[in-house]
């Protein structure tokens, strides 16, 4: 019986491992992005709070910024290149990304205060 319970448990871990990925980092951030990540965090001027999502949208990874305070929602989404999603009658719509993104992730936050 012990023989048993240590094969199916050998298997077990066999497979558990199999759906592993050597290197995979829970946030892997683009080079691009983390550039844009240094300029919020160097900007005195940001008063406000910025989030980096990561998403998938039509099979591809998506970036885009929230910034809360400014007027213009999803001008901001970025393919995983860091080529900017423009926005057209062509498929390419606001509406479609919100209602069919998949897998939205939380990258980056940053809150500033205003300080006198």
């Amino acid at each position: 019986m012990k023989k048993y319970f240590f094969i199916l448990a050998v298997l077990f871990l066999c497979l558990g491992m199999a759906g592993c990925k050597e290197n995979e980092s829970v946030v892997d951030i683009p080079d691009w992005l983390s550039t844009k990540i240094q300029e919020f965090e160097k900007d005195e001027n940001l008063l406000a709070v910025v989030n980096i999502y990561r998403c998938k949208w039509k099979g591809q990874v998506i970036y885009y910024i929230d910034n809360p305070l400014n007027s213009c929602i999803y001008c901001e989404v970025y393919d995983r290149y860091g080529n900017k999603i423009i926005w057209d009658e062509e498929g390419n719509d606001v509406e479609n990304f919100v209602a069919t993104r998949k897998n939205e992730v939380l990258i980056y936050s940053i809150s500033k205060k205003i300080t006198n």
